[in-house]
């Protein structure tokens, strides 16, 4: 009622006489508020929720922003938005611990954007420290990678500062009006994604990473960064929000579907959270403690915060532990700040206590401190930004800030504690017996079967060579395993209980492609060290980011290793490294290499040692695992052994199946083997056991180890290149004793080989072996037996397979993705790196199974005189699944061969297709990205069979097939989806309602005849286009819904067509207009058949006819009026129906003859509006009997257009709803009732 009082102080009445017509105005302003839809709740994770509404307030309190810039906010999306002028507005955010999401399990941002321009950069949120440095931001970006206006970029900056870039296609964003865009990442999958209008529009896995959100976060705006550059966001943004997790698609695609409702405002925010990790975990080497530096906040958040972390804030017990932490956290990230520690008096006033529990053995007061300056100083810190005391302490009050806005951040402290006992073994020593399948991709389930595993899966460590790998089921007998990205070519490892069990035969990862690679799809990429010549290359992840670092072994110089901790990739395929870490062992390396040596789970560095004086040692650095970068403080300083002649090579191995070890070493004319004895944790000179040798004529140059007789037991094979023979030493322990007597030896190749390797070629479960050689080739030696105890023929006949140059080394590794093991070969004559694909045939090898596809260049510095020879390996470096290529010589590095895969892009354009029911929809999509590219049409979550192409063709389309359709392309660097909506279109119906078609003629020429389209229908609720037509013409006479025409006398042919935009419908009809005498002279045939004694009736009727023949109206009318008379008399009493329909058709005739019931103006009044049928206005009308009502409206009081027909309620009363009135604005009306 409240909109009905406000509207009749609207109401204006008019009464306008017109020749032959009678028209009654009411005029009426009516403005009518939409209806709200439903919100929807917020999802689980909203850490920050900025609505735009007047200010920069946070909904939940957590982060309240500031608008800079001279920002205002404006009519948006969800009430209000904040406005951007594209110059310095913008909204800060400061940094804290709400806001920092890196740190937790991902993150998403989601909003509405309405911007001005898509063909120039505009940001719409960036984590940015106000100077040179940006973490993550999500833009438009049409300049970035070339993708074109309209674009959405993002770069989730890692916190080492590594870029993690996607984009979507061009197009995507549309200028002047809003779309929802979001962005997600999840830490677990390593997935991120791009979201417009609820619908993925990129996406890109990146593995897990810690994003970098400590800066404060600026929305509209990049206030700064390297090279002074500047943006900002013009237009709007709306319902910014922030959540500490990846949303999914269905919570994104919820937010959107609310449109204008939004989100519901909680009624009750949570509390802001505690503060977050800035920086950490950092060791102290002097103490061996691990320390964390906490965002802003009181000491009391900043304790409970280290307590969750499983420490306290920090106890300092000595003036260096002072120094290291002030010198350490006072200015992280160029912000200079106080440093609570753990001290505080907050239980006695004056009684310090450290909150660790420890005594205090060391204080710093600043001087004339504690000094309790006011109430509740109760906690000290460490003084940075402004006392004159810099490193010395003062107390303070539990605030997050002191009074002139400097910060308070916590240090935490967590103290080494010793390695837990490791978790029982029923059984004793992990066996595994096989694993299937054999070869798999990323991601791929494989069983593990054996022996003495553990039932809880945590407590198996698997590892796929460079990774370790999850396990997702466990029992004593089996483990099911995921296959990690980055798994290279080697056997499964599991360990158990600080035991160690490894699988018979490789595992070899695939991508499952079998393309047919080119040269030139290999990125060459090179990493510079400044050490010198490279004896050897490996990969293994030294941290558990989950990517495999670079491992590199110096030939001469102090730091005999060179780690590269591995940053992940870019979408262009290239390969952030860290800073070199040099790591010594104490002498000039050679052949060094990772592997387990006391069976932590983490990998360590085992190298062979050249020290002063020419002393040759094994040398081991344990690595410590400790999570973060990796620096020399990873690994615990060298434990080394004696091995007293030249040493080319050390391996790891568990040759008496004891689960632990052996130091296996190729050293002078023998081969030393150092029996392993090392507990989980701990490596020391007393973790092996004495060594034994196994004497040999000349000095080795390469070893390896393998169940080559598939006995369950680890054999040796060595190279003795100047004897020109190959040695297989068989391994004949027993439980019980363990020395030289336990090797058995053969000859199982005549001929010189300088390095050595063994996979299984040809598939067949047999360990084989591959030999280089000088002379352009290599050889393969098949396991013709694998037979337990079998050793004389084991291989068979040497096949000799050219490689195009000199081979000095060999990797293996299925370069193309048939599934098959492939060679990479390092040749230092040629320089070249020569990649030979597998072509053999089932188990069948021979010279031709290995052709070479093509060569692969190295840099010339490696090829310098008497430089080590090119060490090659095979790993998937970038983590997209397909294997990689890296080499390494005298060049002061490595240079890599990234096999890169272009992830799978799709878009549609048009992405929305209207068509008529019955017709065709075809769409035809736009997909790029390296093959093999796997497409897959889907319909409402079900896949359309056969709809495996770009283009998807719906013939026949019926309502039913109406929606989305969604295209999924996926390759194996990732997965990408694009939709087309399919609107059909259902024809209107055409309905001439309450239009007469028969009408008599008040002057014997013609009539006014109302036709009414008003009960004309579209089932689809689209707005219809109405055209009248007389027969013959192709041009209408009217387009209203309802329309006055003047027809002559006579059957008149008419048509109505109805349009809805697409498609029509057609009405035909006849309007028959008949004079006055003929309307007598039907209703005298009506009274002769069916009235009873007709006779008088029929006389009032000839005498009306004779009086129309005269020219005599009124007379006629008088005829016609005693007529009715009479039928109400004699025809009422017997057949009342009939009456009224003589009477009625009487009437139409007498009205015709004098114009009316009654001559003269016509007053018609609108006595009521009111809301009718779904809140649309409907009008009560008061007019006259047996006229028709034409009911107009008009938005200016001006222009008038006919709507409809008013209904007849029973005698003057009648009524309109009007259905089609618009939710708001002002609406006139009037009713026009033709003569």
């Amino acid at each position: 009622m409240k909109h009905m009082q406000t509207a009749r102080r609207h109401i204006r009445r008019s009464l306008t006489a017109f020749s032959r017509t009678t028209l009654a105005s009411f005029l009426f302003a009516l403005s009518l508020a939409a209806a709200q839809a439903n919100c929807t709740p917020p999802p689980p994770g909203l850490v920050g929720w900025w609505k735009g509404e007047g200010d920069g307030s946070d909904v939940l309190g957590n982060s309240p922003g500031s608008l800079l810039g001279g920002t205002v906010t404006s009519v948006g999306k969800v009430g209000q938005a904040f406005q951007f002028d594209g110059v310095n507005d913008s909204v800060r955010i400061p940094a804290g611990a709400a806001i920092n999401v890196g740190t937790a399990d991902g993150f998403t941002v989601e909003c509405w954007i309405n911007p001005a321009d898509v063909s120039v950069r505009q940001p719409i949120a960036e984590w940015n420290n106000g100077a040179n440095t940006w973490g993550v931001h999500f833009h438009v970006d049409p300049l970035s990678f070339g993708a074109g206006p309209g674009a959405l970029y993002a770069n989730i900056v890692t916190s080492s500062g590594m870029w993690r870039q996607l984009y979507s296609p061009a197009g995507t964003v549309k200028p002047n009006e809003f779309q929802h865009v979001a962005l997600t990442y999840d830490k677990a999958s390593g997935l991120a994604r791009l979201y417009c209008n609820g619908v993925i529009v990129a996406q890109r896995s990146f593995g897990s990473f810690t994003p970098h959100t400590t800066f404060d976060l600026y929305v509209g705006r990049r206030p700064a960064g390297p090279g002074n550059e500047v943006y900002a966001f013009q237009g709007l943004i709306d319902e910014f929000s922030l959540y500490n997790r990846a949303l999914s698609t269905a919570e994104i695609a919820a937010i959107h579907a609310v449109g204008t409702a939004g989100k519901c405002v909680p009624t009750n925010p949570p509390p802001p959270s505690g503060p977050s990790i800035l920086a950490g975990p950092i060791t102290n080497t002097a103490n061996g403690s691990i320390y964390f530096l906490l965002s802003s906040s009181t000491w009391a958040e900043a304790e409970a915060k280290a307590v969750a972390l499983g420490g306290h804030l920090v106890t300092i017990n000595d003036a260096g532990e002072n120094d290291w932490v002030f010198n350490t956290f006072a200015n992280f990230g160029g912000q200079t700040s106080h440093l609570w520690i753990g001290l505080n008096d907050a239980a006695q006033e004056g009684a310090f206590v450290w909150s660790s529990g420890q005594p205090i053995t060391y204080t710093r007061w600043a001087p004339g401190e504690p000094n309790e300056f006011v109430p509740g100083e109760d906690y000290a810190h460490i003084n940075s930004p402004v006392y004159s005391s810099l490193g010395n302490w003062n107390d303070h009050a539990n605030s997050a800030s002191d009074s002139s806005g400097h910060p308070f951040r916590g240090v935490v402290e967590i103290s080494p504690a010793a390695p837990p006992p490791p978790p029982p073994v029923a059984g004793g020593v992990p066996r595994i017996d096989s694993f299937t399948p054999r070869v798999a991709r990323p991601g791929d389930a494989v069983e593990i079967t054996g022996a003495n595993f553990s039932a809880t899966p945590s407590d198996n460590i698997v590892w796929f060579g460079a990774v370790r790998a999850s396990v997702v089921a466990a029992s004593v007998s089996k483990l099911v395993v995921q296959v990690p990205p980055g798994a290279t070519y080697a056997p499964p490892s599991v360990t158990v209980g600080g035991l160690f069990a490894e699988a018979p035969l490789p595992f070899l990862p695939t991508y499952g492609s079998g393309e047919d690679l080119l040269a030139g799809q290999f990125i060459q990429q090179d990493l510079m060290t400044s050490s010198g010549s490279l004896a050897a290359l490996s990969f293994a992840d030294l941290n558990g980011t989950g990517y495999p670092d670079v491992i590199m072994a110096a030939e001469f110089g102090s730091q005999n290793f060179v780690l590269h901790e591995n940053l992940g990739s870019g979408p262009d395929g290239w390969v952030g490294f860290a800073e070199a870490v040099p790591l010594s062992t104490r002498g000039s390396g050679y052949r060094g290499h990772a592997g387990d040596v006391d069976n932590d789970g983490n990998p360590d560095l085992v190298s062979v040692t050249r020290g002063p004086g020419g002393n040759l040692t094994v040398a081991v650095r344990r690595n410590l695992g400790i999570p973060g970068a990796l620096s020399p403080d990873s690994f615990e300083p060298t434990v080394s052994f004696p091995v007293e002649a030249l040493t080319e090579k050390v391996l790891l191995a568990d040759l008496n199946g004891d689960g632990k070890k052996e130091l296996v070493v190729a050293a002078g004319q023998r081969i030393r083997v150092f029996p392993g004895a090392a507990a989980p944790g701990s490596f020391t000179t007393n973790s092996v056991a004495a060594p034994f040798d196994l004497p040999l004529g000349s000095m080795p140059s390469d070893i390896v180890t393998g169940d080559f007789d598939g006995d369950g037991r680890w054999d040796l094979v060595v190279s003795l290149p100047s004897e020109n023979r190959v040695i297989l030493f068989k391994n004949l322990s027993m439980t019980g004793d363990f020395g030289h007597a336990s090797f058995a030896n053969s000859v199982v190749f005549t001929g010189v080989s300088q390095s050595l390797t063994a996979a299984d070629l040809n598939a067949d479960g047999r360990l084989d072996l591959l030999l280089d050689s000088e002379a352009n080739h290599i050889v393969v030696l098949l396991n013709q037996t694998g037979s337990p105890g079998g050793l004389p023929g084991m291989f068979g006949a040497p096949i000799s397979v050219s490689t195009g140059g000199g081979p000095r080394s060999i990797a293996v590794g299925d370069i193309d993705g048939d599934g098959r093991p492939d060679l990479v070969v390092g040749s230092s004559a040629s320089g070249m790196v020569s990649v030979m694909l597998n072509r053999s045939s089932g188990t069948l090898v021979d010279t031709n199974a290995f052709p070479v596809a093509f060569e692969l260049p190295t840099p010339q510095d490696m090829l310098f005189p008497f430089s080590p020879p090119l060490r090659v390996a095979v790993a998937d470096i970038n983590l997209d699944g397909r294997a990689d290529i890296a080499v390494c010589g005298r060049f002061p590095g490595m240079r890599l061969f990234l096999n890169f895969a272009l992830p799978a892009i799709a878009s549609m354009n048009p992405s929305l297709l209207k068509v008529n029911e019955g017709t065709t929809a075809t769409f035809t999509a736009t997909v790029t990205g390296t093959a093999p590219l796997r497409l897959q049409w889907s319909f409402g979550g079900v896949d359309l069979p056969g709809e495996t192409n770009a283009t998807l063709q719906l013939a026949g389309v019926t309502y039913g097939q109406a929606g989305t359709y969604t295209l999924t392309v996926s390759n194996l660097a990732g997965v990408a989806t694009t939709n087309a909506v399919v609107q059909v279109n259902r024809a209107p119906v055409a309905s001439i309602g309450a239009t007469e078609l028969l009408l008599i003629s008040p002057n014997g020429l013609n009539a006014i005849a109302v036709l009414d389209g008003e009960a004309s229908s579209d089932p689809d609720g689209d707005a219809l286009a109405f055209g009248w037509f007389r027969a013959g013409e192709s041009n209408a006479f009217a387009t209203t819904a309802v329309a006055a025409a003047t027809l002559p006398v006579g059957s008149n042919a008419l048509s109505l067509v109805v349009s809805d935009g697409m498609t029509s419908a057609r009405r035909n009809f006849v309007v028959e207009v008949i004079t006055t005498a003929q309307a007598v002279g039907r209703l005298a045939a009506a009274v002769a058949a069916g009235a009873p004694r007709p006779q008088p009736l029929l006389a009032s009727l000839r005498a009306a006819m004779a009086a129309i023949d005269r020219s005599q109206p009124a007379v006629a009318a008088n005829q016609l009026q005693a007529f009715q008379n009479k039928v109400q008399a004699q025809v009422a009493p017997h057949d009342p129906e009939l009456a009224a329909q003589l009477i009625a058709e009487a009437q139409a005739i007498i009205d015709a003859l004098i114009g009316g019931p009654e001559p003269g103006p016509v007053v018609i009044e609108i006595t009521r509006i009111a809301p009718g049928p779904e809140g649309k206005p409907s009008l009560r009308i008061r007019g006259k009997a047996g006229r028709q009502h034409i009911v107009e409206v008009s938005t200016n009081g001006i222009a008038w257009e006919p709507i409809g027909l008013a209904a007849s309620r029973g005698g003057d009363e009648f009524e309109f709803n009007d259905s089609a009135a618009p939710g708001a604005g002002a609406r006139f009306y009037r009713v026009v009732s033709p003569r």
